[in-house]
């Protein structure tokens, strides 16, 4: 039996440097190139780890179809570029390729937890969005503006303490030397 395609895909970024998890909810990887959270804007793809992530998967036997869309045998891998304005939504352009069939994205940690708040995204359960932000670190506040202005601000309160606790952990376990990833490698 062969592995899920986010799960190969995550593997092959993981042993690239990017961090990446497969999202068992969405069909999309949440990717992270930093170690630590840092209190500045963290919603987006940026152009440096775009063309990280292009190296990698082109590496890997991936051709380029698009700027950002990258195929190998059935497979469509996206990472959407935002159309930033000040006040968008930081994951409007990740929703939106996530109704494109057949396409696994590649999002931020906090536009994948953005998009486990909305019900028709699918259920997020919170044992697993707690793993993903101890092992991809987050912007909870930059989450939790977003979720208020979404409509949302309470059912993200319920879960931030869980997930803010998961994060300092996964943090502190990376000072003490401790840290153990369960990303595929």
């Amino acid at each position: 039996m062969t592995e899920p395609p986010a799960t190969a895909v995550a593997r092959i970024l993981n042993r690239a440097g990017v961090s990446a998890a497969p999202v068992s909810w969405l069909r999309a990887l949440s990717i992270h190139s930093g170690e630590e959270y840092e209190n500045y804007d963290l919603d987006l793809i940026g152009p440096r780890q775009r063309r990280r992530l292009v190296r990698a998967l082109e590496s890997a036997g991936f051709r380029s179809l698009t700027g950002s869309r990258l195929q190998r045998d059935e497979l469509i891998v996206a990472f959407p570029r935002p159309k930033r304005t000040l006040g968008t939504d930081p994951a409007v352009e990740a929703r939106e390729a996530l109704q494109r069939e057949g396409e696994l994205v590649m999002m931020t940690p906090t536009q994948t937890l953005l998009l486990a708040l909305e019900a028709e995204m699918g259920a997020a359960p919170p044992a697993e969005l707690e793993a993903l932000v101890y092992e991809l670190p987050a912007n909870l506040d930059k989450v939790a503006q977003w979720a208020r202005a979404g409509g949302r601000g309470d059912q993200f309160a319920a879960l931030r303490p869980g997930l803010a606790a998961a994060q300092k952990r996964g943090i502190q376990d990376r000072k003490e030397r401790s840290f153990r990833s369960k990303l595929p490698r």
